[in-house]
Parts: C-alpha cells; sequence; structure tokens
C-alpha cells in the first residue's frame, strides 16, 4: 500500500496526554490575561493557578507556549517593543493620580500593569521617576519620618537681655546666673518686664524672587464677574481709590536675555514670551502675579484694552462653566466613581486675577512699561527647574486622551460645548501644576458661534 502525506491516522488530536485548551479558548484567554495584569509570570506558578481557579490541567511548556501565542510578553522584552515616550507618559499618568506622592516604583509599576496589562521593568519605572519627582523617593525613605532628638540646654534670661552677646559669653553667663543665683518664682516673672527677642526670631516674605528691584505703580483696578445668563461683566472695584502694584524694573534686560535663551532673565523678573503677549514679575496685596501685556509698542491703546478684557471675559467664562460642570457631575447619578473625583484635580486661574490700567505714565514717573492697560494672574511655579506647561487639547483639533486629566478635561470642554448651545467651544487648554500639585489652566481659546 502506498504512503500518502496527507493521511492523518490521528484526526481528532486524541493520545495518552488528554486534550489541551488553545489559546482562544476564552476562559482560558481571560485567566491568562488576569495573571498577566497581576504581574504573575511564572509559568509553573500560573499552571498551578490554572488548576486551582479553574480546573484547568496545563504543564508549565503549554503554559509558555499560550502566553507567546496571546503575546504576553516580558518588561525587558516590552519596553524594547513600545515606544519610549509612550512608556514615560503610562508612568507619568499614574504619578500624576498619586499627589501625596505615597506610591514608590513597585506600586506605580503594578497599577500600570492593572489599568493597561503593559509591563515595564522596576529599574525603568524607578528611573523615570526620578527624573520628574525626586523629591518623592527622600518622602517615602523610612527614615523620613523619624523624629530627630537633641539634648535641650537652657540657656538663660542673658541671651534675651543682651542679644549683640556672643554665644560663647551667653552659655557662660547662663551658667554663672543658675550658679549664684535661685530659680525665679511665677510672681517674679510676671512682674518682670518683657525680655526682649532675638531678631532671628522674624524672617522676611518668602518671595519667589528676592533679588528683583521692583517699582510701585498706582493703577485701577477691573474685576470680572460671570453671570447666570453666561454674559461677564467687567466692573471697577468697589474703592474709589487708587491701588498699588509692584512690578519689577528690570524686565526688558530679562528679556534680552530669554530671546537668547539665558535663564539668567528670571533673575531680572521676566517670566517669558507667547505668540502676542509677554509675562513679567509682579507683587500686589502680599502675592506674586503674572503681569501680561502685549509686546507690540506700536498697538493703539484701545486695541490692548480690546484684547486683555477679551482674555479676562474668557477666563471668567471658562471658571463659571466649571463650576457648572462640577455641579452637574457631582448631581449625575451616571457618573463612575473615579471620574467623579477626578474632577477636583483642575480649575482655572480665574481667582484673584483682574484686569487693570496703570495712572498716566508721566504722572507715576515710570516710562518702562509699553502699555496702560495690563491683565495680572496669580503667579504659578515658573523656575527653571518647574514643570513645563502640558497642554491638553489643540487649536484645531482636541488630540488624544491618555490619562484621567486629560479625559477630564476633554470631557469638560464637550460639557461646555453643550452647555453654551453651541456657540462656545474651548480650545487650547494647557496649564501647569501649582504649589498644591492641583492643575491650573492658563490663557485658554475658544471658538465661538453667533
Amino acid at each position: 500500500m502506498a504512503f500518502s502525506s496527507t493521511h492523518n491516522r490521528n484526526p481528532l488530536g486524541r493520545n495518552q496526554h488528554g486534550y489541551v485548551l488553545k489559546a482562544t479558548d476564552p476562559v482560558l484567554q481571560e485567566a491568562l490575561y488576569e495573571y498577566h495584569r497581576q504581574l504573575i509570570t511564572n509559568d509553573k506558578l500560573i499552571s498551578e493557578l490554572l488548576m486551582a481557579d479553574h480546573n484547568i490541567n496545563m504543564k508549565p511548556r503549554t503554559v509558555q507556549k499560550r502566553r507567546m501565542e496571546l503575546g504576553l510578553q516580558s518588561s525587558r522584552k516590552t519596553l524594547k517593543l513600545i515606544d519610549s515616550n509612550e512608556a514615560e507618559q503610562l508612568v507619568i499618568d499614574q504619578m500624576d493620580l498619586d499627589p501625596a506622592k505615597n506610591m514608590g516604583p513597585r506600586k506605580i509599576r503594578h497599577k500600570i500593569s492593572m489599568k493597561t496589562g503593559i509591563h515595564l521593568p522596576r529599574d525603568y519605572v524607578a528611573d523615570t521617576m526620578r527624573i520628574h519627582d525626586s523629591k518623592g523617593f527622600e518622602k517615602r525613605h523610612p527614615k523620613a519620618k523619624l523624629i530627630h532628638r537633641a539634648t535641650k540646654v537652657n540657656i538663660g534670661n542673658d541671651i534675651f537681655d543682651n542679644p549683640g552677646l556672643p554665644a560663647s559669653s551667653a552659655s557662660q553667663s547662663s551658667t554663672n546666673y543658675h550658679n549664684s543665683t535661685p530659680l525665679p518664682t511665677s510672681e517674679s516673672v510676671r512682674s518682670s518686664a518683657p525680655r526682649q527677642l532675638r531678631s532671628m526670631a522674624f524672617r522676611t516674605h518668602p518671595w519667589s524672587r528676592n533679588d528683583v528691584k521692583m517699582d510701585n505703580y498706582k493703577f485701577t483696578r477691573f474685576n470680572a464677574v460671570y453671570q447666570a445668563d453666561g454674559n461677564v461683566t467687567i466692573d471697577a472695584g468697589f474703592t474709589a481709590n487708587l491701588d498699588t502694584i509692584e512690578i519689577t524694573n528690570d524686565w526688558g534686560r530679562g528679556q534680552t536675555l530669554w530671546k537668547k535663551s539665558d535663564p539668567q532673565h528670571f533673575k531680572c523678573g521676566f517670566l517669558g514670551c507667547g505668540s502676542t503677549k509677554h509675562a513679567i514679575y509682579a507683587r500686589y496685596q502680599g502675592k506674586e502675579y503674572a503681569l501680561v501685556q502685549p509686546y507690540d509698542n506700536q498697538m493703539e491703546p484701545s486695541e490692548a484694552r480690546r484684547i486683555l478684557k477679551a482674555e479676562l471675559q474668557l477666563l471668567a467664562q471658562c471658571d463659571g462653566i466649571k463650576k457648572v460642570f462640577d455641579q452637574y457631575v457631582e448631581e449625575s447619578e451616571n457618573v463612575c466613581r473615579r471620574f467623579r473625583a477626578s474632577i477636583g484635580s483642575f480649575y482655572f486661574n480665574f481667582e484673584g486675577s483682574f484686569y487693570g490700567e496703570l495712572e498716566p505714565l508721566s504722572a507715576s514717573g515710570k516710562k518702562s512699561l509699553p502699555h496702560i492697560a495690563f491683565l495680572a494672574t496669580p503667579m504659578l511655579p515658573s523656575g527653571r527647574y518647574d514643570e513645563p506647561i502640558k497642554k491638553f487639547t489643540g487649536s484645531d483639533k482636541i488630540g488624544p486622551a491618555y490619562d484621567m486629566m486629560t479625559k477630564t478635561i476633554h470631557a469638560y470642554v464637550h460639557f461646555a460645548f453643550i452647555y453654551t448651545r453651541g456657540s462656545i467651544l474651548f480650545c487650547n487648554m494647557q496649564g501647569t501644576k501649582d504649589r498644591n500639585g492641583r492643575m491650573c489652566l492658563i490663557n485658554p481659546h475658544a471658538h465661538t458661534y453667533v
């Protein structure tokens, strides 16, 4: 009888080993995917778990084959295949969800795997976290919460009565005092004259730019108010007197340094420059501000007023609709808990912002500013080592959303478009984190339809 290579003597695949599930089996797929998300990669352990959890008898070698067929790869191989920017963004997104900085590299790695099913090496996660948040490692150090105790030494009264006394003399005087004089009673302490405190007990205001030279300007403040009908009104403040604002007087040299990409421009009080406006350092009522003006010195005063007022009105609209959006999410029953918790993770830099007009430059005696009109917004971290501005939407395209923060902001933009009945579409949503770690959105734009 002739031999045929196409003849199959066992078409059903039955042998002494019994039937083995294929990679296409839904139960097996779900089990392997779940173990992969839990960072369980040991084939022998997975074989034991399959038998214990699903009563599936599968040898470790077969488990390895099935995992390869499903594309479940190790962390080292994944890092070679995945884009470096995408891998870094996965780590940053998980760090954004932990503003308290309680999670270390292992926890972050586990969160990424549970959410995306992507395995990243722990060393890579740790290196990425050190680049973007090195202080978090110091906070999580086992000895960070230890109370460091030191021996307390009574320095006596002479150090207060004689502020200029050297430390060695004060200690000697204190020793002589306690050796020769009995301890004072409570009555004698109350009847004695108040002691003079040392000057080192006081400190100056913690300005972020202490070495910037400032000039005082008189100006009129105008506030923006968001109305219930969606309109924004800009009215002068309640006080009839002129306010005073401190503005850096060396911003012109800082602008020159900024154009040369010299980081020393921060020391001159020049914060940065955009496509049409620049921002300089200012102080008002004990707070730091970014003072914004058009950098076109030839622009008409009426045009500068129109542009800056429109920007403040748009900022007020964004803030007003954000409050309506927050209330809608809180009252809605169809919103998941995770999204409900994320709506407070961002806000607009509107509270404390105002439009102002300086006193005529000839009267105030200052000639360094190109315009009388300005927009002042509370200053955000803008040093050379602070996080850069992050964009969440473009001007003509909304763009992808990979993290929860971007998804939440996209949902807000969609809500605002529906809430205004298609008359306003916010765009160019961008911002940076404030001192408390919350995302603060600045300089929004909008497409309008009348």
